[in-house]
């Protein structure tokens, strides 16, 4: 073991042999068992053990669910043809709850290796994991997995196998070239009429898998064999006669072998005959298979002798079949060679993808020009810093020795964090000072005070549960850095030169919708709740701490499996006290829609006097036509910065074509023509971005949409007002969503003194108090947050599960047979406040026959009006009987109900009055 540290510590200094690589996949695909067999053949487990050890899966619950939680480096060392490489191995989750983890993981990496379960086929998870990769321009390697579920489980004949691989392949390959035509069209702003030339004319001839170009692999991770297709072509080359060159490109596809002629050719669909993926591959592998399951001792000798396979006979007859195949296959076809020689063929070196990399990972193309470092450029160090991992300081000084001398204030049992990242440019040496970059750093114009100089004070090499001490890491490699648990918090930036700009972070692809509010059991715990929470926060970036104004602390997570792993980590590693947990309660926006009925006479517009008319503001409230909601959504970090930009932020540039599209896109909206402007005041709340405020008034003043400057003498008391009223609604407190809040009119009497700091003040509650009743004089309705649910079941508990979704109010858009499995896919949406403990009844009701996934879909306005409450006997017998009504209210509510007495209970109590009062008249 410490040889093989050594040699990695040797290896790191040439990048060109470095390989960065990632493992995606669905949650249960075989991504940690396959990380197994790369990790037992550097000798640091048994291969004996790989698959049920989980070696990378070294937290308590991360074992008893047996899913990743997170993600985990290992560095590994390979040779092939005499060269020595080093390959820097990440194990990502497959679990939705846990995508910040796999965004992580796919920041730091080069390649990706796609796990599928060739008898599950294409899930929901992989679909995501497809775009991750492509997003951050990954070189992938797809991994079809478990191919002996379709000798063991299905029964399929060599020629059924065939066609089921080549049907799950293709399905990937449609994804992938979906996921490039999308690209291709939002890359071009083009019409209908040229987007198919733009299609046709884009090269996307290295964007699929092949298993004739080698980055293919197939295998069985449980059983530990995989191959690729030249491994076949250079095994049976010469027995056949053919080169090995030939004979690859010819194993896939319709070519079948003409043993007289001692050839390849085509058309082996049309005359009846085996292709040669079936005669070579998967006819010696059934085979193989079906001699040692049966027990065919004197075969399995014969066929390994033909194979030249070393095999010592059992000398019992009751030996493990599982123990005699896997020491067959593995010494026939080794898993981790075929990984770890596809890895280096097809996944580029660091040096290779610097550029496409740091592209990728810059905030902006605006920063490009400024960045005067190469990978090459040693004297310079750029740091990304992915996430944080926490470790016991017991732990720490385990693995590093030299800490045990040095007198520091950390506690043996207190957590203390390690920085996940990669050394991008540059040599990092411990004891370096260097600068934190933060988010509003511009190199342009080099604003200091967004520059912290931070020490390293130590550096490690990451070997899954234990950190090798390094002196110095090289461009190319991912360590962990201890020290900076006081500056960093998610994700950083580092860098010894002040021209670096602040790299993007990471790609959440779901909102915490979640949320709970934690309490110390004792009150005199507080401190360390708080101190948790802190280094919670620190940890995950897919968690949200908010202190409420009655000083409670809610917890934003994303899903129960989230939750779960979240309070664990409070209770027992960062807080350790015991805490209160409140029931999860759903997070909401509010919104408002158009009318059924619209009047022409009717004036929705609201006016506000106040202090004796020395301010007077006229407002109106309008729903923003869904494009616009969808174009504010896609772009709300962008947006956040013209917020801020209207703030005065020092240092901030907004990105003109981000500008210049938003305009396009407001223009052509039904909202300009109906209110004919395109004047932007503001944009908010600043964690959503979904509404407008604009000036229709004859107030002049800073335009988002325009790059003159006017600095306007009531701009910010009229933005702070607006801003105050669209972060929490008057339905429940909560922010305000796609709406279009029109100034008509802003006059402030002329006789005020300007220098007076009250009339601040009155505008900013004029303000707040006129939007809350513009908007109250609209159609009001909540926007719930969607699921997106993904069941993979046997036939036999479709019903249940069909049963299941209907009782919790959701819609099913898909169900479908997976070809060859007999297993059916259904694709469902169902509302996040209807969907805990669902995983749980389904597994119950199906007898664990039915495996659900839940992810963050969509918002979707809540059709019924919240405030509606039937008053007279016909209302009544329409609608139902209170039971009825009450449920379908209890059934959205929920969440909001349990929170400090709103409106909307207090209308369910109206409700039941009324009711009792028709019952007596009846």
């Amino acid at each position: 073991m410490s040889q093989m540290i050594q040699k990695i510590k040797e290896l790191q200094k040439n990048a060109d042999n470095i390989r960065n690589v990632c493992i995606l996949a669905h949650v249960d695909h075989g991504k940690t068992t396959l990380a197994d067999y790369l990790i037992a053949s550097n000798g640091i487990i048994s291969t004996r053990n790989a698959g049920p050890m989980r070696y990378l899966d070294n937290r308590p619950d991360e074992q008893e669910r047996k899913i990743t939680m997170k993600a985990s480096n290992i560095s590994l060392y390979f040779e092939s043809n005499g060269e020595e490489y080093l390959i820097n191995l990440i194990d990502s989750p497959g679990h939705v709850d846990f995508s910040s983890e796999t965004s992580a993981a796919v920041k730091l990496a080069d390649g990706a290796i796609i796990v599928v379960d060739v008898v599950e086929g294409l899930c929901a998870q992989t679909r995501t994991t497809l775009q991750q990769a492509y997003n951050e321009k990954l070189k992938p390697i797809l991994f079809l997995n478990k191919v002996d579920r379709l000798i063991q489980e299905r029964n399929m004949s060599t020629t059924e196998a065939e066609e089921h691989l080549r049907r799950v392949l293709e399905q990937v390959n449609a994804v992938i070239g979906n996921i490039f035509a999308s690209d291709v069209l939002l890359q071009e702003d083009l019409s209908k009429d040229n987007q198919e030339s733009a299609l046709e004319s884009a090269d996307d001839s290295s964007i699929y898998f092949n298993p004739t170009v080698g980055n293919v692999i197939f295998g069985s991770a449980q059983d530990g064999w995989g191959f690729s297709l030249n491994a076949f072509s250079s095994m049976f080359a010469d027995k056949l006669s053919v080169p090995s060159d030939i004979l690859n490109d010819a194993m896939w596809g319709d070519f079948y072998y003409n043993s007289k002629h001692k050839r390849c050719e085509s058309g082996a669909y049309s005359k009846g005959k085996p292709t040669i993926f079936v005669q070579i591959v998967l006819e010696n592998i059934w085979k193989l298979y079906n001699n040692i399951m049966h027990d065919d001792f004197d075969k399995i000798s014969i066929y390994c002798e033909k194979l030249k396979l070393k095999y010592r006979p059992p000398k019992m007859s009751s030996a493990n079949r599982k123990t005699i195949l896997k020491n067959v296959f593995t010494e026939w076809l080794p898993l981790e060679k075929s990984i770890f020689e596809r890895i280096i063929k097809h996944v580029t070196s660091p040096t290779e993808m610097y550029k496409s990399k740091l592209s990728k990972l810059i905030s902006s193309d605006k920063f490009s020009s400024n960045v005067e470092f190469s990978e090459d450029d040693s004297s310079k160090v750029v740091v990304f810093i992915a996430k944080m991992v926490p470790i016991s300081y017991r732990e720490l000084m385990a693995c590093d020795r030299a800490l045990r001398d040095i007198e520091d204030e950390y506690e043996p049992d207190e957590q203390v964090l390690i920085a996940f990242c990669r050394i991008y440019c540059g040599v990092l040496r411990e004891n370096s000072n260097v600068h934190l970059v933060k988010r509003d750093y511009n190199p342009k114009i080099r604003n200091k005070e967004e520059l912290e100089p931070v020490d390293v004070k130590r550096l490690y090499l990451m070997m899954a549960r234990n950190f090798e001490p390094l002196d110095e890491a090289h461009s190319g490699m991912i360590v962990g850095i201890w020290g900076l648990q006081k500056y960093v918090t998610k994700t950083a930036t580092l860098s010894s030169s002040k021209s670096c700009p602040p790299f993007s972070g990471l790609d959440i692809l779901a909102p915490p919708v979640l949320r709970v509010a934690v309490e110390a059991a004792n009150i005199d715990d507080m401190p360390k709740l708080i101190k948790g929470l802190k280094l919670l926060n620190q940890v995950d970036s897919c968690v949200q701490i908010m202190i409420q104004e009655t000083g409670e602390h809610v917890l934003c997570v994303l899903g129960e499996v989230h939750l779960e792993k979240c309070i664990r980590d409070l209770t027992q590693d960062y807080a350790k006290i015991k805490l209160n947990v409140s029931k999860p309660i759903v997070q909401f926006r509010e919104t408002i829609v158009e009318p059924i009925q619209k009047s022409s006479d009717e004036d929705k517009s609201v006016t506000i006097n106040a202090r004796n008319n020395t301010c007077t503001i006229k407002i109106v409230a309008s729903p923003l036509p869904q494009n616009i909601v969808k174009f504010l959504e896609s772009n709300k970090e962008q947006l956040k910065i013209f917020a801020s930009t209207m703030e005065g932020s020092s240092g901030i540039e907004v990105n003109k074509d981000l500008l210049d599209a938003f305009s396009t896109e407001l223009k052509n909206s039904e909202i300009v023509q109906q209110f004919e402007m395109t004047d932007i005041w503001s944009i908010g709340p600043k964690k959503l971005s979904t509404c407008l405020l604009i000036n229709k008034s004859k107030y002049i003043h800073h335009n988002l949409l325009s790059s003159e400057t006017i600095d306007g003498l009531y701009d910010r008391a009229i933005i702070n007002g607006f801003q105050s009223a669209i972060q929490a609604g008057p339905l429940c407190l909560e922010p305000m969503h796609g709406i279009c809040f029109i100034m008509q009119e802003f006059q402030i009497d002329e006789s005020i003194d300007k220098r007076d700091s009250s009339i601040s003040g009155i505008i900013i509650t004029s303000v707040k108090e006129a939007c809350r009743i513009a908007f109250q004089k609209q159609p009001q309705r909540l926007v719930g947050p969607m699921y997106s649910l993904s069941i993979i079941a046997n036939a036999d508990v479709l019903g249940k599960c069909y049963a299941e979704i209907s009782k919790r109010n959701g819609r099913i858009l898909i169900s479908d047979m997976i070809e060859g499995s007999g297993m059916w896919m259904l694709e469902a949406v169902i509302p996040v406040i209807e969907s805990f403990d669902l995983a749980n009844e389904l597994r119950v009701k199906t007898s664990g026959l039915a495996m659900p996934q839940l992810s963050f879909s969509h918002w979707e306005t809540i059709e019924q009006d919240p405030f509606w409450i039937p008053t007279t006997e016909e209302e009544l017998e329409q609608f139902g009987d209170k039971a009825d009504f009450e449920n379908k209210a209890k059934s959205y509510m929920d969440s909001i109900r349990e929170r400090k007495g709103l409106y909307v209970d207090k209308k369910l109590v109206e409700f039941a009055e009324k009711q009792r009062t028709l019952s007596k008249n009846k």
